[in-house]
């Protein structure tokens, strides 16, 4: 706790009715925020949890028809970092956290969505592409296409795999995408440029 929280999140986890779905609340707060700046700014970036700071700034229900099941909690908040301010939005449920972090104003223009994955105990790639399909199918009604003009490809980085980026019809898209599974749940989420 000491190496992960501060002690005004410390404080939050014990005065939450649920410390430990707001543990988790706070850890991808933290997790999602350094994502968002290990996109922009490469792999130079700190990773240690203490050094981004999450604030929740309001609680509120999931508004009808975007978020289900009833019983969730929506988060919105700031995760102060070693390179400036990252904006969220938390999705706190009985079975799975879900964050969405931004580096500009606001989470709300992200799509976002978690689905359970079918199927008892499937495997990794099965997970990556059940996540990466149900990705596509959403985007290609979003966007007005069909799921064959989509594709979402993780090009190779200078150590490892770089984040997922869409292609529509052969070019990158102008958006971007996050991609998750655990075995249970897959999540994904995107933005469009402005």
């Amino acid at each position: 706790m000491k190496r992960v929280f501060s002690p005004e999140e410390k404080d939050l986890l014990q005065a939450d009715s649920q410390p430990e779905a707001m543990l988790w609340a706070l850890w991808t707060g933290k997790e999602a925020a350094y994502k968002v700046l290990q996109k922009e700014w490469g792999e130079g970036i700190p990773s240690t949890p203490r050094l981004y700071s999450v604030q929740f700034t309001e609680e509120s229900s999931p508004e009808s028809g975007k978020l289900s099941p009833s019983g969730e909690r929506l988060f919105t908040g700031i995760v102060s970092t070693p390179a400036g301010k990252v904006f969220l939005s938390t999705l706190l449920a009985s079975k799975y956290v879900h964050t969405v972090a931004t580096s500009s104003l606001p989470t709300t223009d992200v799509v976002w969505k978690v689905e359970r994955m079918p199927g008892e105990q499937p495997t990794s790639s099965e997970e990556s592409a059940f996540v990466r399909a149900a990705a596509i199918n959403y985007l290609a009604r979003h966007l007005s296409v069909t799921p064959a003009d989509l594709e979402i490809i993780r090009p190779r980085g200078m150590r490892s795999l770089a984040p997922p980026r869409v292609y529509l019809r052969g070019r990158e898209a102008a958006m971007d995408i996050s991609l998750s599974h655990d075995g249970a749940y897959a999540a994904y989420a995107f933005g469009l440029a402005s």
